[in-house]
């Protein structure tokens, strides 16, 4: 009988650990980014179909990770116009429940010319990276936004 139950109380300690690991593990994957995206010069676009396609990207992400964004878990904080001294748009989005290794992986096997896109800086919890999306970039002018973004925390 206390073979019995000792097997039983066991068992249900491994369940409550199991569901405890998960519980922890969707909290640390599921945290807030911040995503700075800057678009390509000359693009002919207007600026509400450059901020359409930055939002294109969003919902393709969420498509192949089954998220559905909504007004609570994507925000978009800052609309930048033209700024850094060149015609670049730049937008800023406040995302939540995205892991962020697979958004990395998600932002490399994207093509660039979809959305629009020159440029992104993710800031997540525990990391952040940047990543030139045309064929070439300037060092001098990748840096210079990376640090413009870092320094100004926008």
């Amino acid at each position: 009988m206390s073979r019995t139950l000792l097997i039983v109380l066991i068992f249900q300690l491994e369940n409550v650990q199991e569901l405890f690991c998960q519980r922890n593990r969707f909290w640390i994957q599921g945290g807030k980014v911040e995503v700075t995206l800057v678009a390509e010069e000359n693009t002919g676009h207007s600026l509400e179909d450059t901020y359409d396609g930055f939002l294109d990207l969003f919902y393709a992400y969420g498509r192949e990770n089954k998220i559905n964004f909504n007004r609570r878990n994507l925000k978009r904080k800052n609309n930048f116009g033209s700024t850094y001294g060149s015609k670049s748009i730049m937008a800023k989005y406040q995302a939540y429940n995205i892991d962020c290794n697979k958004f990395q992986s998600f932002l490399q096997r994207i093509r660039a010319w979809e959305y629009r896109l020159k440029f992104i800086h993710v800031r997540c919890d525990r990391m952040s990276f940047a990543i030139c999306m045309v064929f070439s970039c300037p060092e001098s002018e990748f840096r210079g936004l990376e640090t413009m973004i870092i320094a100004n925390n926008c």
